[in-house]
């Protein structure tokens, strides 16, 4: 058996972190608890690696040698050094605060919808542009601002623990079909993030992507903490289908992209995979094992 505890360097446990074992073999996966806590059951002596990551902190990556009697762990994660743009943490509030501005005049935009993906947490601005997810606890999320007549945006924020993201948001105005295409991807989008469930799908946004900045896209979704705790695995996962801004890319794999080029992935577990053979141009018969679908959503 391997058990451990998760903290920062506070010594506060950190609740929802990813834990692999032997990421890179016949991996096993695992979410700490409220406590910090893990434990991998029935396992073998001898050496094994680990893997522990959590969004804000960097990755921790270390070979364990397990006796015959088990083996318990310490895990101290370290913050990443914090790039927040047009963001900015408030101590005294908890969640995700912000405004909602035209990029153009700096007026409020009423009557803007705003969701955050993969939740239930959704608002409208207010007269003065403003709006609130106070509920939202520690980790990463990706929110979607919509308003008619402007571009949807993605933005990936970061919670810490006890306190509150403050952003602004900047909406543009629609200014070509392609963007008016490209909007409709995105409402395709949402409704497949709400049509998936939480164990075989993952969304993915930058914050979680930053512990690795320039590592190729493959790698920094094996450390992507939101694949963890869902239980997934894509190491070794052949990627089925890519989608990038919404369109079918057939010719471009996921170690083509950098971590610093994406706004957010989606990742989705499929059974009895087609890869893609780009020699012929053409899909492959299925191969009976899990495979993933990968939509990448590029920054704007």
């Amino acid at each position: 058996m391997v058990s451990g505890v998760v903290r920062d360097a506070t010594g506060r446990p950190l609740s929802g972190a990813g834990v692999a074992l032997d990421p890179n073999g016949n991996t096993r996966v695992a979410r700490t608890d409220a406590e910090g806590r893990f434990r991998f059951t029935n396992t073998s002596p001898g050496e094994h690696a680990l893997r522990v990551t959590w969004i804000g902190y960097h990755p921790d990556d270390r070979v364990v040698s397990v006796p015959e009697g088990g083996l318990h762990v310490e895990v101290v994660l370290r913050p990443l050094e914090r790039r927040l743009d047009t963001l900015r943490v408030v101590a005294r509030r908890t969640g995700i605060i912000g405004k909602v501005v035209s990029a153009t005049t700096g007026n409020p935009l009423a009557g803007t919808s705003i969701e955050v993906m993969g939740t239930g947490f959704r608002a409208t601005t207010g007269d003065d542009g403003t709006f609130a997810f106070s509920s939202a606890k520690e980790g990463g999320y990706v929110l979607a601002f919509r308003r008619h007549t402007f571009r949807t945006r993605l933005i990936s924020v970061a919670v810490p623990p006890n306190g509150a993201v403050d952003l602004n948001a900047a909406l543009d105005s629609l200014a070509s079909r392609s963007d008016a295409l490209f909007e409709g991807r995105l409402r395709d989008m949402e409704m497949r993030v709400h049509r998936r469930t939480k164990n075989t799908s993952a969304v993915i946004g930058m914050q979680e992507l930053s512990t690795l900045p320039e590592a190729r896209l493959d790698l920094g979704l094996q450390y992507a903490p939101s694949v963890y705790s869902r239980g997934m695995i894509v190491a070794n996962a052949p990627t089925c289908a890519l989608y990038v801004n919404g369109r079918e890319e057939r010719f471009l794999t996921v170690k083509d992209f950098k971590t610093s080029d994406i706004e957010m992935v989606e990742v989705y577990s499929t059974g009895g995979c087609r890869e893609f053979d780009a020699t012929t141009g053409k899909y492959g018969l299925p191969t009976g094992r899990p495979g993933v679908m990968v939509y990448v959503w590029l920054r704007r």
